[in-house]
């Protein structure tokens, strides 16, 4: 198993290196400039995903904007993409668009100003000009969204960068992994660093509805391997398992990914997260 994910680490870095010359070759180009804890090869991954992946069979939706980095990414991507019909190109994303607590501070304090703490959607418009007919942004607790905004289509494309806690990681899968289609693409950004401990162990637990399509740095794009047809009360028997257990699911996840990984994911598994269930 760890044979592959290095092999596909290895195809990664030509994947990426090939849509940087592709990407660089466009008119309206990505803005590598808008501020996020985001990095290039990331921005280059939601591009290809919303240019090349995308075609409009489902909905598109993204869970945690912060100031556009990621969407902006992904609408130059839907302006390039050739596959699906223009009504289908506009991403649907949730944001509360202004600071908690829960958030690494030491950043957000360097990003925004005392006003922005309080409402950075403006700055997240600003960074969209040219863009709106994009997008639709939705400022939202998600643990307050039941589902996505388009309640006709499935999901066909999921990015997901706020499971700050065990229990929104919960409200996500029985929301929005629940209505996504078999094939579709879930993109979590808080993967593969040693923070978020509770991602992590969920994933394992959960392993066989998901399949791993590329891995950029903390990224990792997941092909939906089956439909998330997880009841609630299976979720409920997850949530109450022993925190050692969960920590032991951690490791085990581990043991999927490649050599490189494994310190990153020891370490995971002993943090005490606070956003743990219990």
């Amino acid at each position: 198993m760890s044979e592959d994910m290095e092999a596909r680490a290895k195809a990664d870095e030509t994947l990426l290196a090939d849509l940087a010359q592709r990407e660089t070759a466009q008119l309206e180009r990505v803005d590598f400039k808008i501020p996020g804890p985001f990095s290039y090869g990331e921005r280059l991954l939601c591009y290809y995903i919303a240019s090349e992946l995308y075609t409009g069979k489902g909905s598109f939706v993204e869970l945690g904007s912060f100031l556009g980095a990621s969407t902006q990414a992904f609408a130059v991507g839907l302006t390039h993409n050739h596959i699906a019909p223009d009504i289908s190109r506009v991403i649907d994303t949730y944001d509360l668009y202004r600071m908690m607590s829960n958030w690494n501070t030491s950043y957000q304090n360097n990003m925004l100003s005392e006003a922005d703490k309080l409402d950075f959607l403006p700055r997240f418009k600003e960074n969209l000009s040219g863009y709106e007919l994009c997008y639709r942004a939705h400022r939202a607790d998600i643990l307050n969204v039941m589902g996505p905004y388009d309640k006709e289509r499935d999901i066909e494309v999921l990015f997901v960068d706020l499971c700050k806690t065990e229990e929104i990681m919960l409200h996500v899968a029985s929301q929005f992994f629940s209505r996504m289609f078999e094939g579709g693409y879930y993109m979590q950004q808080d993967y593969l660093f040693p923070g978020l401990p509770f991602i992590k162990s969920f994933h394992e637990y959960f392993w066989e509805y998901f399949e791993v399509i590329h891995i950029v740095d903390s990224s990792i794009l997941f092909r939906i391997a089956k439909k998330f047809d997880v009841d609630d009360a299976t979720l409920r028997y997850y949530r109450d398992l022993p925190r050692n257990q969960k920590k032991e699911l951690v490791i085990t996840n581990g043991r999927r990914f490649a050599s490189t990984y494994r310190d990153l994911f020891q370490e995971s598994a002993g943090k005490d997260h606070p956003g743990w269930y219990r």
